[in-house]
């Protein structure tokens, strides 16, 4: 059994980006280019991780805004394909720099498998990892306080300090 990896990347040293980001900024928090800052290409080592960790993988989706490519990408590979942001979001909601909102168009990607797994340029695979820990691990979550919540999948626990924002309230309710 195989599925599909989605990422999510942009590329905020961009000029082009930074101007559009920029110019839809309404207060100045917004405009942290920590945000968007990939100092040390993480996305790299992630898909490197991904394809020497977990041969599980169908295909690999990279979402991004357009026309962005990581210049070290080998764009032409069989099993990835780039997708821009207006290939899967209405043009309504277009540009959006709001990581929830491209999340929740993810499902709209052409030929998406029922089943994928999302990552962040930031999530590493350090070792072998078999396919069965998605799927029949059990996943338990709890809350401990508002901003601390404890997720159990098989045999491995892990404690997340969130600050929740209304979309991800939402999110945690269907979960």
């Amino acid at each position: 059994m195989k599925l599909d990896v989605v990422y999510t990347w942009v590329d905020g040293s961009n000029i082009n980006y930074i101007d559009s980001w920029n110019s839809y900024a309404k207060v100045k928090k917004d405009r942290n280019p920590e945000r968007y800052r990939d100092t040390f290409s993480l996305l790299k080592y992630s898909m490197r991780s991904l394809e020497r960790y977990f041969p599980f993988v169908r295909k690999v989706y990279l979402v991004t805004a357009r026309p962005q490519i990581p210049h070290w990408l080998l764009s032409s590979h069989p099993d990835l394909e780039i997708i821009h942001h207006d290939q899967i979001i209405s043009s309504e909601y277009l540009p959006t720099f709001n990581s929830n909102v491209i999340e929740s168009y993810l499902h709209n990607i052409p030929g998406i498998s029922q089943h994928f797994l999302y990552l962040n340029d930031d999530n590493l695979f350090g070792a072998p990892t078999s396919i069965e820990r998605f799927y029949e691990a059990p996943i338990y979550i709890r809350y401990i306080t508002p901003y601390l919540v404890r997720i159990y999948l098989g045999d491995c626990m892990m404690d997340i300090m969130i600050l929740l924002d209304l979309a991800s309230l939402n999110t945690i309710q269907y979960l």
